[in-house]
């Protein structure tokens, strides 16, 4: 049905006004009995169960009342306990009181030495102090209820209560008991529901069934939606809409939960509801019939008119509405067959004008032909360009990238640094999964110096022999290997995690300087490397042996640079006996000082060559004055603050950096920049000057002079706190302290150094 025509709005109308009424009234109906009717019903049957509820509440309560009262006759019971013939005494009382009482099963003390009397009359091997009800009253110290559980003595399923027995200073001397048949207790519960067709759940407090009437039945989960207080109810929608009704049994914490189908409840609305649908349903289809019938005279018209719009449509302009009416729609189909003759002559000069697109358009496809075949030469032309610029940008990464490790190669000098530069941006270029360097060492094996990637942790062999089939043979013939998949030997280097994802191909491109084999480099990949990697590869590898061999002759120079200057502070030193070796402990202790600083490691050696080279002007100052014993006098000691000055012209034209230079000239400034040379005004005492002034310190205070012994080390970290802040920089005297705490094996190497 198209909702859109008047024809299908009319019917929609008839069948808006005959069942917007039934609707109305049967939400009103159905709202009145749910209101009143169906919550009264509730609220009656929910009050009966609690009243029920509270009735047997009374019955668990009378049981330990009588318990209770028994457990109050322990004066009494005492010396019947203590007295000849106890057992059979005590368990003869017992069992007169179990006659008394009438529900319960069976009655016993347990006594905290292990004896117990029963009304039963029993004797069991079982220790009863380790059931679970003694042991919770006497730790409770208060009536305890049991869940159900087999009894040891009859198999059946009891339920027990206890309490504790005091004696006169109110100290538990044991527990007293009463057994209750589950099945007994089950069968009074079974009339608690919330009506004759309802289905029951008891469940415990940790939320275990304890049993169950009725024949419907919820799970677990369900049964968790019931926690509802007293008095209360819950609708629960599940499978079907259940009323549910909860009460506690207080004492043995016992829930239960009762449930009735809903619709027992509601069967008078549901019929109502039912009257209501088959009334709207008969009303729904009279008013269909009746709007059909309406619609057929009223839009006849409108019918012939819409017929005759189809044909327009279809190009039919020759159709004729013939309506012989005086009204509207009279009037609409003049105008439609106004339209129709207009219409006509319009279609008559499109077919004329159409004629003529079709020649034009004919000429027009002549001229696209011969366009095609110059743009197919303009795409050819293009792919070829393309390609080139192809080529040219894979040469410009090339380039990019050997440039970029290039000149990070030239930043340091520190072979270990430099080299995990390179594993470092190879991965990162390249995207490798595993890349290391390792550098062949005299004793024929190959360790692991750098690497880096996205699997590291898959690195397992530090060193491997020159002997090794595949990398050693690879270093010592100085072959490349490509894209070679990865075998079982190669494996055995790598952790097993995840290595099968990983180590799929292997390069080996062993580092060649001067026709010398210096070491490896070891690629793993999981797709093959192309050769534009390989490029980049050969050209990092070819650096990387320059590299190598540039640091090490470095080294070399380096340690020969050391031993000149160590030579040169010796013919210092060689003046005073008492001051041999003093430069390279005062060296050794700034150095320890500078690391312990966070420094870095150009400024650490700086330092360390300061330290050998701070007293250097002590050459120029007369040996009788630095070998005097005692006290030197004036004119001495203005001699002797002459040195810092005289050694920074000695090493003036040499070259040496500023830090250097600052040691020599004011390792003997204060922090205060008090002290000398005097005649030097700076703002701030260098830091590099501040390590020397707390390393010479130290050991001088720690060393024998001509004119004292040495002192402790102790004293001579006292001397440093004690002037810190004004002698000393307390950032440096704070480093040489921690030094002291944790590093005295090493203060105590240095201690024993001379030239």
């Amino acid at each position: 049905m198209n909702f859109h025509s008047v024809r299908s709005r009319l019917v929609a109308l008839f069948i808006i006004l005959s069942v917007l009424p039934s609707i109305v009234l049967g939400i009103s109906i159905n709202s009145k009995v749910q209101k009143d009717i169906v919550k009264k019903h509730e609220q009656i049957k929910i009050e009966s169960m609690v009243d029920e509820v509270n009735k047997h509440q009374k019955w668990f309560s009378n049981k330990e009342d009588i318990l209770r009262l028994m457990q109050s006759n322990y004066i009494y019971l005492e010396s019947m306990i203590n007295s000849k013939n106890s057992f059979d005494k005590v368990n003869s009382y017992l069992k007169e009181q179990l006659k008394l009482v009438g529900d319960f099963y069976n009655l016993y003390i347990v006594m905290e030495d292990g004896r117990y009397f029963t009304s039963s009359g029993g004797i069991t091997n079982i220790d009863l102090r380790k059931r679970q009800w003694y042991v919770r009253t006497i730790k409770n110290k208060k009536i305890v209820w049991t869940q159900p559980y087999e009894d040891i003595i009859s198999g059946d399923l009891v339920i027990t209560v206890s309490m504790p027995l005091y004696d006169q200073n109110y100290d538990v001397k044991g527990v007293i008991g009463a057994d209750f048949k589950f099945r007994d207790i089950i069968k009074n519960l079974k009339e608690i529901k919330i009506d004759n067709y309802a289905s029951t759940y008891i469940i415990n407090n940790n939320g275990d069934i304890v049993c169950h009437f009725g024949e419907d039945s919820l799970d677990v989960k369900q049964l968790e939606k019931c926690s509802v207080s007293l008095n209360n109810h819950n609708i629960l929608n599940i499978k079907k809409e259940y009323v549910v009704a909860c009460a506690d049994i207080k004492g043995i914490d016992w829930r239960i939960i009762s449930f009735e189908k809903k619709d027992i409840l509601y069967s008078n609305l549901i019929r109502i509801r039912k009257y209501i649908l088959y009334n709207g349903i008969i009303t729904f289809f009279v008013m269909i019939i009746l709007g059909l019938f309406i619609a057929k005279e009223l839009l006849r018209p409108l019918d012939e008119l819409k017929t005759g719009i189809i044909e327009l449509q279809n190009r039919n302009y020759d159709y004729r509405v013939l309506l012989n009416r005086k009204d509207e729609f009279g009037e609409l189909a003049d105008a439609f067959n106004n339209t129709a003759n207009v219409l006509k002559g319009y279609d008559n000069k499109l077919k004329r004008r159409t004629r003529q697109l079709i020649d034009t358009n004919e000429r027009l496809q002549e001229m696209n032909a011969e366009y095609e075949a110059a743009y197919e030469q303009l795409l050819s032309t293009t792919y070829q360009l393309d390609k080139s610029e192809k080529e040219i940008l894979k040469m410009n990464k090339e380039l990019k990238t050997i440039n970029k490790i290039s000149a990070d190669l030239n930043k340091t000098m520190d072979l270990e640094k430099m080299l995990q530069n390179v594993v470092f941006n190879l991965s990162d270029l390249l995207n490798l999964r595993i890349c290391t360097i390792r550098l062949l060492r005299e004793d024929g094996k190959l360790e692991l110096t750098a690497y880096s990637g996205n699997h590291t942790e898959l690195l397992l062999e530090k060193e491997i022999s020159i002997t090794d089939k595949i990398i050693g043979e690879a270093v010592i013939s100085k072959t490349i290997i490509k894209n070679e998949r990865a075998t079982k030997e190669i494996c055995e280097y790598y952790n097993k995690p995840k290595k099968d994802e990983v180590i799929k191909y292997f390069n080996i491109m062993p580092i060649v300087a001067r026709k010398k084999s210096m070491g490896v480099l070891i690629i793993v990949t999981t797709q093959k490397l192309t050769e534009s990697d390989f490029n980049i590869l050969t050209s990092t590898v070819n650096q990387t042996a320059i590299m190598i061999e540039n640091i090490k002759l470095y080294e070399n120079l380096k340690q020969n640079y050391l031993k000149t200057i160590k030579a040169l502070i010796a013919a210092v030193e060689a003046k005073d006996k008492y001051t041999e070796g003093h430069s390279l402990r005062v060296s050794k202790y700034a150095l320890l000082i500078a690391k312990e600083m966070g420094l870095s490691k150009e400024m650490c050696e700086k330092i360390e060559i300061g330290g050998l080279l701070h007293d250097i002007g002590k050459i120029g100052i007369n040996e009788k004055i630095l070998t005097k014993k005692g006290k030197l006098n004036v004119d001495e000691y203005d001699k002797i603050k002459q040195h810092p000055e005289i050694g920074y012209k000695i090493l003036e034209r040499v070259g040496f950096s500023d830090t250097i230079m600052n040691i020599v000239r004011y390792h003997h400034k204060r922090f205060d920049l008090k002290g000398y040379p005097e005649d030097k005004q700076i703002s701030r005492l260098p830091l590099e000057a501040s390590i020397i002034g707390v390393a010479d310190t130290f050991d001088a205070i720690t060393s024998n002079r001509s004119y004292r012994k040495a002192m402790s080390y102790k004293k001579a970290i006292h001397e440093l706190k004690k002037n810190k802040g004004t002698q000393f920089d307390p950032n440096v005297v704070d480093a040489m302290i921690t030094i002291y705490n944790d590093y005295m094996d090493r203060i105590e190497e240095i201690a024993i150094m001379s030239l």
